[in-house]
């Protein structure tokens, strides 16, 4: 069973149509055309026409190249809702059977630390300035990053 809710919106789907397993460097670009030939496959009836509605891929995409080990999973049934519609999306023939979901647990206590660095001393730092200063200049110069993301360690 996989779901993502937010406020009152939200997606449950459950069963498999279709997986991927990707990994590596490549991994945005190869799940991106999976999805794409993936779409014109399906013959899609929406009379709700709101976001979510029709195929969905539920996906955990690794920030690192490496393992890099990435899924996306299209579930057989979706059940979803935003502002306040709700609707039932099936793919093939609508066969699956909802499974009972385990309960929710509370996570327990969780804490935070700082890495190697603090916040403020990761911002202050001399590597992060450089970091920035060098992506600013290969975003002018040569076009080849349209965005960039710095982080730092934290330990939970």
């Amino acid at each position: 069973m996989l779901s993502w809710v937010r406020d009152s919106s939200g997606l449950v789907g459950w069963g498999c149509a279709a997986r991927l397993d990707v990994s590596g460097r490549d991994r945005f670009s190869q799940a991106d055309a999976w999805w794409r030939e993936l779409c014109h496959q399906f013959e899609v009836e929406d009379s709700v026409g709101l976001p979510g509605c029709g195929p969905v891929a539920f996906a955990s995409l690794a920030f690192a190249d490496e393992p890099g080990d990435s899924v996306l999973i299209v579930p057989e049934v979706i059940i979803g809702q935003r502002d306040g519609v709700r609707w039932i999306t099936t793919i093939g023939d609508g066969s699956a059977e909802p499974q009972q979901p385990e309960p929710v647990h509370p996570p327990g206590t969780v804490s935070y630390s700082d890495g190697q660095l603090s916040a403020t001393g990761y911002r202050q730092s001399v590597v992060s300035r450089q970091s920035v200063a060098e992506a600013v200049r290969r975003m002018r110069e040569t076009g080849d990053l349209d965005k960039i993301v710095l982080s730092h360690d934290l330990l939970v």
